[in-house]
């Protein structure tokens, strides 16, 4: 039903007030409802039926019409709520950006807020959330242990981030000149130490590797971990050669990764981006690590989420 103005609305009524009374005096005159139907000797009986009627099925669609504006505005109202308590989760996991149109103040406040939550994440903030939070932390572990490597010179596969679950035990592939180092790294709790299988596992694993690599290299296992050796396994570790280094915590480094991508734009991922650990880094096509967001917009690199 279209929607009537007030003028329309009040003028019907009026009718609809005027039909009342006529219809008082006709049956005051001994002519009943019934008789108003089915009388053809009432000159004005057509002529009130086909005004009222309308106006009455106006009326039965004008209530069913409030009733479905009612139900409408009671799911609208719970769409808001929702909507609200959505906004408020963004507000909280990811930053708020100005309207597009001030695109030069968006790359500065995105920078600014970006700062602020990477010095959050390190700051004790530093959590991963959700099923894969375990694997998060430990992948951001082995990219310290990786970047440190890198830093002196290594080249770095960093295996254990691309083949997850099965990466045979060897979270990073170190190389320089002609020596491998196959590294493994348990970022655990302490009180739950690192026991023997460990040790043996990493063994194998460096076997292995020797073998198929069938190469004059000089390849070695070590082990790092945020938590103790049990007495076991550093008599298995000096028995098989393993070097390890226990207690060796994460702490903040340049885990602001700039990547020059191929398309010609300059992005950095920070370590709470989805797309981080799947990043590598190539130094030799520009490519590098920096500690801050100042300093990856000093060289040039945006946020990838900008």
């Amino acid at each position: 039903m279209p929607f009537l103005r007030a003028a329309e609305i009040n003028n019907n009524f009026a009718q609809v007030e005027g039909y009342k009374t006529q219809n008082k005096s006709i049956n005051s005159a001994g002519i009943g409802h019934n008789n108003i139907l089915n009388s053809n000797s009432n000159p004005n009986t057509p002529s009130i039926l086909r005004t009222v009627l309308p106006i009455y099925d106006m009326y039965q669609e004008s209530a069913e019409l409030v009733s479905t504006l009612q139900e409408n505005r009671r799911l609208l109202w719970d769409f808001l709520n929702a909507q609200n308590r959505l906004n408020a989760a963004r507000k909280f996991f990811m930053p708020t950006f100005p309207e597009k149109h001030q695109v030069l103040q968006v790359g500065k406040l995105s920078n600014d807020i970006c700062e602020q939550r990477l010095d959050t994440f390190w700051n004790g903030g530093r959590q991963y959330k959700g099923a894969n939070a375990n694997q998060s932390i430990g992948f951001l572990y082995e990219q310290y242990i990786g970047y440190l490597y890198e830093k002196e010179g290594w080249q770095v596969e960093y295996y254990g981030i691309v083949n997850g679950k099965n990466d045979l035990g060897r979270d990073l592939i170190c190389k320089k000149d002609k020596v491998i180092l196959i590294v493994q790294c348990k970022k655990w709790g302490q009180g739950n130490p690192v026991h023997e299988n460990a040790i043996c596992q990493l063994y194998g694993t460096v076997y292995v590797y020797t073998k198929e690599s069938n190469s004059n290299n000089f390849i070695y296992g070590v082990l790092y971990t945020t938590t103790s050796l049990s007495d076991e396994a550093k008599n298995f570790a000096e028995v098989c050669g393993i070097t390890t280094f226990n207690n060796f915590k994460l702490e903040r480094f340049h885990s602001v990764k700039c990547k020059c991508a191929n398309n010609g734009k300059k992005l950095f991922y920070l370590p709470f981006d989805k797309e981080y650990f799947n990043i590598v880094l190539d130094v030799n096509k520009g490519d590098t690590y920096t500690y801050t967001v100042a300093e990856a917009e000093s060289k040039g690199f945006i946020w990838a989420h900008q």
